[in-house]
Order: structure tokens, then sequence, then C-alpha cells
């Protein structure tokens, strides 16, 4: 009888889980370690694009992903003042079944992954600290003593991960130049005859709207700002409606309409690409492989490919050394290019100048619908 391989993976977020569920179906015993205490309902909402949402369905949970969401930026493109810019294309441009992009709540997503685990898959309160392989396995070592032992070990730890540090070194995030603030209301809470989905673009200011539900309406905010900016004296919600005075309806409404303590707020951080994601028995996934700017809606989308496609090379190989080298064959060069598109849609959208704002807004006017189309064709994969 053959022995069952075992994983580790460290991070319990998206990614993590979602590796684990790819992992158990590809035949392997799998831990997960989450440094939070427990798993709370925390974050905002995000966008699943159709390379997640396919995803998902590798994973078994398409149908209860779509159960949970709708589909977003009906309203396309738009300047602060409310002109269209540019109208997201129809999904059936690009030869697909099913929405081009949903909306839901971060924690509705997390909650699916968690719920698909067997008991017991899941630790919280568990603080990695390091690691040690040999060619026998992998060791993890956490703060309070344990130490668990493995074939592989996953670095799905975030921005900050301590996997990629001790496999790469110590680097510090690259720091976007912006601030972001986002909240999820009751739909309730504004009076909207049909929530529409939106994005609008000012002169170093972004502002969007993506409805969660028949009950929830997600909305984010994005402004240029040097690095460690404060909230101001009278709080975050006076400081957004100055910023966003005289924008497009529904805007101003939607920041009254939030709780102050419900507005969350995070400066945005990304890092440079690397061409290598493993070594030896540890591999890295997620945020901890390509952190991105949200600007394009696909860290969650590029870490439910990554987990997919680890669990796809694991299965089809028993070699763990070309499993992890195709993995990164697949995965490196697409992620990364994700990644620094992401950052050109970042300096596209945030441009501070008025008159680069002019050109901008004027090209993406007069914008070819197949180039619109090619684009994001190549940022879903079909």
């Amino acid at each position: 009888m053959v022995e069952q391989k075992r994983a580790v993976i460290i991070g319990g977020g998206i990614g993590g889980l979602a590796t684990a569920i790819a992992l158990l179906q590809a035949g392997w015993q799998v831990r997960v370690f989450e440094r939070a205490p427990k798993i709370e309902a925390v974050g905002a909402g995000l966008t699943l694009w159709h390379n997640a949402i396919k995803a998902m369905d590798s994973l078994g949970l398409g149908e209860v992903l779509l159960k949970h969401s709708l589909e977003g930026l009906h309203g396309g493109i738009m300047d602060w003042r409310g002109k269209l810019l540019l109208k997201i294309a129809d999904p059936q441009q690009f030869g697909i079944d099913g929405p081009l992009m949903i909306g839901l709540h971060r924690a509705d997503l997390h909650a699916m992954l968690a719920e698909a685990l067997p008991p017991g898959v899941l630790q919280t309160g568990a603080q990695f600290d390091r690691f040690t392989q040999d060619r026998n396995g992998v060791m993890a070592f956490f703060a309070d003593g344990h130490v668990e032992q493995g074939d592989l070990l996953i670095g799905a730890d975030g921005l900050r991960s301590k996997v990629r540090s001790q496999l790469f070194g110590f680097q510090e995030p690259v720091y976007s130049g912006q601030a972001a603030w986002r909240a999820v209301i009751p739909a309730s809470a504004i009076n909207l005859r049909e929530p529409v989905g939106f994005e609008a673009w000012g002169h170093g200011e972004l502002f969007g709207m993506v409805p969660l539900s028949k009950e929830q309406i997600y909305w984010f905010a994005a402004v240029n700002r040097p690095l460690g900016s404060q909230d101001p004296p009278e709080g975050r919600k006076a400081e957004l409606l100055s910023i966003f005075a005289g924008w497009l309806d529904p805007v101003e409404r939607l920041i009254e309409a939030t709780p102050e303590a419900k507005i969350l707020r995070n400066d945005i951080f990304d890092r440079d690409p690397i061409n290598a994601w493993s070594s030896g028995r540890v591999v890295l996934l997620g945020d901890a492989a390509h952190p991105m700017c949200p600007n394009l809606g696909q860290g969650a989308c590029q870490a439910l490919e990554d987990a997919v496609v680890l669990g796809q090379e694991l299965r089809r190989s028993a070699d763990l050394s070309e499993a992890l080298q195709s993995y990164e064959r697949r995965r490196v060069k697409r992620a990364n290019q994700i990644l620094l598109a992401s950052r050109q849609m970042k300096n596209l959208t945030h441009v501070p100048y008025s008159w680069a704002c002019f050109l901008r807004d004027q090209t993406l006017q007069i914008l070819p619908n197949r180039i619109q189309t090619s684009q994001i064709k190549s940022v879903i994969g079909v």
C-alpha cells in the first residue's frame, strides 16, 4: 500500500483553503495552519472574474459560488462626473457561458472554502515561525513549540510571507502610492432602484461600487497618498466626503450611508515579480508569490488559479520536484504578467494631472471593442 503524502499549508486565507481542497482531491493528506485565533467574517467585497469562477468549479464549488453572488460592473467605467468612458464587453463576446465577473463578500467566499474541508484540517491560532527541510521531508515550527512534519510545505501566508522571506530573503513590499477605503452596507441603506456596478476615475482618485447580493452593496475608493498617511482628526468618513464631493450619484450617498466604524482603510502594496516560487519541498502560492494591486480585481482570482494548478500537477506526477517545476512553468509567467498589468492599470487610473486625465478619458471613449476584448481575454485566460 502506497503511503499517502502529506502537505503542510501555512496560511488559511482564500489561497490556502483552496489549495487544501485541491490537494485533498489529488489524494494528499493536508493540514492548514492559520495564525488568526478564529475564523471571522472580516474584509469587505471582492470581484471574481471568469477565470476564478472556473477555478471554483474545478474545486466543486461553482454552483454554490453563483448562488451567493451577483454579476458586477454592468455600468462600466465612468469619469468622476458620470460620463461613460468604457462599457464592459458582453460575456458572449468571449465565448463563455455564465457571467464574465461576479461580486461577493470576501467572508462568504472564505466560508465556502472552509466549509468544504473535513473537520480537523484547518487549525487556527497557529503562529508559524520557520521551517527546515531535507531529502526526507519538511518540518514547520510554530511559536507555541508545535512541530508539523510533511512531504511538502506551501507558503500561502500573504503579502508579508515568512515562508517567502526564508526562501528568498527578506524584502519590504513595494508601496503603490495609494491608500484604499472599503465598506459593505445594506442595500436598504441607500435608495437605488437597481444597483449597478461601476467604477469612476478622477484625477488621482477612484471610486467603485459592486452589488454583492440583493441585500448588500460593496463600495471602494482609492486615492494617491504618501506612505504612512494617517486618518485626519475628523475621521475617515468626513475625509472621503470631502475628497468625493460633487462626484456622480450615488458616490456621496454611499459614503454618507456608511457608519464610520464600517469603513476599512489600508495602504496598497505589491512586490516585484520573481521567477522562482519554490526550493526543494517548499513552494509559494497566492499573495506570498505574487501580491498585486487590486486594479484588475485579480488577486483572489490568481490565488484560486494557483491552487487548482498545483493540485493538478501533484495529482499528475508522483515526483514532487517534477510537479513543482510544472506548477511554476504553468503559473509564474502568467501571474507575473497579471501583476505587472495591475501596476499599469493602477498608473492609468490614478493619473494626477488634469491634461493627462483628459487624454486618458478621450482615448477610452474611442477604444475599439476588439482591443478591450483582447485585453480582457488575456486576463481571464480565454
